[in-house]
């Protein structure tokens, strides 16, 4: 049986290594204290990849800043003064923090974008932008079902960067609780039902070229490409096909337009190569092995950051600075 002194000396141990792992994610980067636009990102997330593109479409001057959600980034204790909820995108501009990507992407190109040329991404004809406007908003519950069959998926594949950081959590949180669409955005004819809703929307629209797209349409592409890409060469959406480019011609179409968008296509490859990366373990399966050293994993990498966060969340002067949305 451990002694008491034995029992002190673990729990020490325990108490500094948690200490150590927190102070290493206090250092905060000169880009959180500076007075320009830093946006926030993640090259895999959809809504941060809208974010990213609008940027670099309005020329803003800002700075980008990778945070990796499957390395467990959003958890160093600097990125909760940029954003609590410990989601990307997010940005800050002259000392206030931003978060939701569509409203971030509305304000960088209405306060950046000086090229006429680049109205039609978000017109400034008020009905033509109303139309935008509720185009980007339609793609709201279709990213929600994208996250829980897709994102949870991937997090709790064994070979992912998840499993390497997060341990065995991923696998909890999609055996456990519910995705963040509810129970019934898992249901494949859910996802069909959004894949086929955007078909029709974008077939009443003849998109010729560049200058046919808009922001609505960049909102929504980045939300299909993630079904499409990590579900390629399988038959779990539809039966019948294991291609969803090819079920769906007007999404695909839309998707050749934007190989004319130099400022998508860069985006994009990080991406493009991160689900080919995934589509080559999908099949991997979890063994007792694997799992053992996911609940190692949790415990020394995962769990530390996880009680630094709560901890310190609650004390002034490290709280979160003040943000809008």
């Amino acid at each position: 049986m451990p002694t008491v002194d034995g029992r002190l000396t673990v729990g020490a141990a325990a108490a500094g290594y948690i200490l150590w792992k927190g102070w290493k994610s206090l250092a905060v980067p000169a880009c959180v204290e500076g007075e320009g636009l830093t946006v926030f990102k993640w090259f895999f997330s959809p809504p941060a990849r809208l974010v990213h593109v609008t940027t670099l479409l309005s020329k803003a001057p800002a700075t980008f800043h990778e945070i990796d959600l499957s390395l467990g980034q959003q958890l160093q204790w600097w990125f909760l003064r940029v954003n609590p909820a410990h989601q990307v995108p997010a940005c800050v501009e002259g000392g206030q923090f931003m978060a939701e990507s569509r409203d971030l992407a509305r304000h960088i190109f209405e306060k950046y974008n000086t090229d006429p040329a680049n109205d039609h991404w978000y017109p400034r004809d008020p009905a033509r932008r109303r139309a935008v406007d509720e185009w980007m908003d339609w793609s709201k519950p279709l990213h929600l079902c994208i996250e829980s069959q897709v994102a949870l998926r991937l997090a709790a594949t064994p070979g992912m960067p998840w499993r390497e950081n997060y341990g065995i959590v991923p696998v909890l949180v999609g055996s456990l609780l519910d995705p963040p669409g509810g129970r019934e955005s898992l249901l494949a004819s859910k996802l069909r039902e959004h894949l086929d809703d955007a078909e029709r929307i974008i077939s009443k629209r003849s998109i010729g070229g560049v200058a046919d797209l808009n922001l609505g349409d960049l909102t929504t592409l980045q939300e299909v490409c993630m079904a499409f890409e990590c579900f390629e060469g399988t038959t779990e959406i539809i039966p019948s096909s294991t291609s969803l480019w090819k079920e769906y011609p007007h999404l695909a179409h839309l998707y050749d337009v934007f190989q004319g968008v130099p400022e998508f296509t860069a985006v994009h490859a990080p991406f493009l190569a991160f689900c080919k990366r995934y589509r080559q373990v999908r099949g991997l399966k979890d063994t007792p092995l694997t799992r053992a050293r996911g609940v190692l994993t949790t415990i020394s990498s995962f769990l530390p950051y996880a009680i630094w966060n709560a901890v310190l969340a609650k004390l002034y002067p490290f709280g979160p600075r003040q943000r809008q949305r």
